[in-house]
Formats: C-alpha cells, sequence, structure tokens
C-alpha cells in the first residue's frame, strides 16, 4: 500500500446522552501543540450534537492563540432565550448553532487561513428537500451571510468555516424547488430564470 497518499487524522469521541443540546470537549493544549508539530492533518471532534474537522492550518492558529492550559472545542443547540431580539427575528423556526473554541477564559474565532468542517444533525421537515438546507452565519445585529457550499446529506448539514461563531441551519425554498422542466438542467446558462 502506498502510505504516502493517507492523511493522519486525530479524533476524539464524545460519548454523551442523545438529549445533549451543548458539548465542550476539553483538550490539552500541549496535546493540541505537539499535534501541530506532528504529521496530523485533521483533528476531529465527534460528538453527538455535531462534528468539527480542523485542518492542520486551523490547528497551527488556534494552537497559536491557545494562552490557557486547556483548550475547550464547544458545539452547542443556541436557546431562542440566548438570542437578541434581532437574531430572534432572523432565525424565526432555524436551528442556531453556537461554534466556539476558548483557552484561558479567551475566544478563538480566527482560523488564521485554516478550514473547519462542520456536521451538524438536521431532520428535513415536511416539504423541505436537501437542496434547500442552507447556513448563515447570524450576526448578532441579526444579518445573515450566507455559507457556500453547505451539504445535506444522511441527517446531517456539512459546511466549511474559517471562522467560527453562531450559525443558523435553515431552509431556502429559492434553492430547495424542484425544477418540474426536465428538459432544463442546472448547468443550463437560462436556468435561474426558468
Amino acid at each position: 500500500a502506498d502510505k504516502k497518499n493517507i492523511a493522519a487524522a486525530v479524533e476524539i469521541a464524545v460519548s454523551a446522552p442523545s438529549t445533549a443540546t451543548e458539548i465542550n470537549t476539553v483538550v490539552p493544549t500541549s496535546s493540541l501543540k505537539a499535534l501541530v508539530k506532528s504529521d496530523v492533518k485533521y483533528l476531529i471532534i465527534d460528538t453527538p450534537v455535531g462534528n468539527i474537522t480542523l485542518d492542520s492550518k486551523a490547528m497551527a492558529g488556534v494552537a497559536d492563540q491557545a494562552n490557557g492550559s486547556q483548550t475547550t472545542f464547544g458545539i452547542s443547540m443556541t436557546a431562542q432565550s440566548a438570542l437578541t431580539e434581532a437574531q430572534k427575528e432572523a432565525a424565526g423556526t432555524g436551528l442556531v448553532v453556537e461554534l466556539s473554541i476558548t483557552s484561558n477564559n479567551k475566544t478563538i474565532s480566527d482560523l488564521k487561513g485554516g478550514k473547519a468542517t462542520v456536521s451538524i444533525p438536521y431532520t428535513l421537515k415536511d416539504g423541505e428537500t436537501a437542496d434547500g438546507v442552507a447556513v448563515w452565519y447570524l450576526a448578532e445585529d441579526g444579518s445573515l451571510t450566507r455559507v457556500e457550499g453547505a451539504k445535506y446529506s444522511g441527517g446531517y448539514v456539512t459546511f466549511i468555516l474559517e471562522h467560527l461563531s453562531r450559525y443558523l441551519i435553515g431552509y431556502d425554498p429559492v434553492a430547495g424547488w424542484a425544477n418540474p422542466f426536465n428538459d432544463v438542467a442546472k448547468t443550463d446558462w437560462f436556468y435561474k430564470n426558468v
């Protein structure tokens, strides 16, 4: 076997009740810094609430900013009561997820050019299709910025981020529109006008 094409990864699998809405995974900062110096290409935090996979550049960015003895990776389903009024209005009935990394009570949201691949469990509601599931960055003022490339498959929404914060998972009926014209393909230049 050609071992040069195998990317090394470290996975931290966290057990918790299926009813958990928040998981904080604590990793010794010294271990995180050791991973950065090794050949490990990915750090995977796997929890019942969701998964975060940091690439090597994101790991290095986090390790560089971590100034405490421990680094905590958090995934939580944010309660409406924790949102600002503007965020509540923007979120509607969507699922709000808080993704965080902290060390020594300091929030680390910038991955310094690295990427985090996030997978969050999501159940399609009546009338929703996989194509319409979307993710937005949810700012304090309630403004939304779409996260491009989000995909729904197998009960999970997966998306790639360069910074961690609060995100809204919801449904975009325009993206979820089922084209009734079988002679018009998504790749046709006029598709959006149909």
